[in-house]
């Protein structure tokens, strides 16, 4: 729900107040030294005494928070969020630091591809795009025209490749785009055999792409080394050592050009 304020901005509260209130508790117990009681929270957070005791009974209920005597401890399954950012930060930092490393040592833009709704979604680049809306955050069209898209659909299920193809016809974007469905297919083979996928002025003339996968905890991430195809293949020997040593860095499957 958004309200405004008297000077005219936006602010942000809570649908559900119950909640709100008792992650307000949680973290003032976090954050304390010893624990606080019921009293105390009852007081720094302005709820009734009543519902105090309410939410905190069904938080020690659920081992979310802990009791001992009077005072309100962290529980048991505060563990286990704790671990639960232990094990999702460090991935998304990794491809951060990835991503940056590879636009480092090859000077050009990376993209950074993903499955998601309604198919096949651009999450991320860096530098300036060499034309700003096609390779802009969002939604990607004409997967099977990009390199990230291709190394997706190669190694996605069978299920989500016929899915994204029965709801993309397989539309020609430049003269060098594969818009046959058998030989989409043996370019899949091929992608799944070498590890790699290659956009040669498919999506755009002039432009073309070397894209490898990470594996992460959410599922498989394409990242694209993005160029002018005169640089492309001139440097396509150090583009794919780069993406190489990234993508090895980052997961332990092998990863080779041949």
């Amino acid at each position: 729900m958004r309200e405004h304020t008297d000077d005219g901005a936006a602010s942000v509260h809570p649908r559900v107040q119950s909640v709100a209130r008792a992650v307000q508790m949680v973290d003032l117990i976090a954050r304390s030294e010893r624990g606080l009681s019921a009293k105390q929270i009852s007081t720094l957070t302005g709820v009734n005494r009543s519902a105090t005791y309410h939410l905190l009974y069904t938080l020690t209920q659920t081992d979310v928070l802990s009791r001992d005597g009077s005072r309100y401890l962290m529980g048991p399954r505060a563990g286990v969020f704790a671990a639960g950012i232990s094990r999702h930060r460090p991935h998304r930092d990794q491809v951060v630091a990835s991503v940056r490393a590879l636009e480092r040592a090859v000077g050009q833009t990376v993209v950074v591809a993903a499955w998601g709704q309604p198919g096949i979604t651009v999450v991320g680049r860096t530098g300036t795009p060499l034309i700003a809306q096609e390779v802009s955050p969002g939604f990607a069209r004409w997967g099977h025209a990009r390199a990230s898209g291709k190394l997706l659909l190669a190694l996605g299920s069978d299920r989500d490749r016929d899915r994204f193809l029965a709801a993309h016809p397989l539309e020609a974007r430049t003269a060098n785009t594969i818009n046959d469905r058998r030989l989409l297919e043996r370019e899949l083979d091929k992608i799944r055999e070498r590890g790699y996928a290659v956009d040669d002025e498919e999506f755009l003339p002039g432009v073309s792409c070397l894209a490898g996968a990470l594996h992460t905890v959410r599922g498989k991430l394409a990242l694209c080394v993005v160029a002018p195809t005169a640089r492309f293949r001139a440097d396509v020997d150090l583009f794919a050592a780069e993406l190489r040593r990234v993508v090895d860095g980052f997961d332990p499957a092998p990863f080779t050009l041949a």
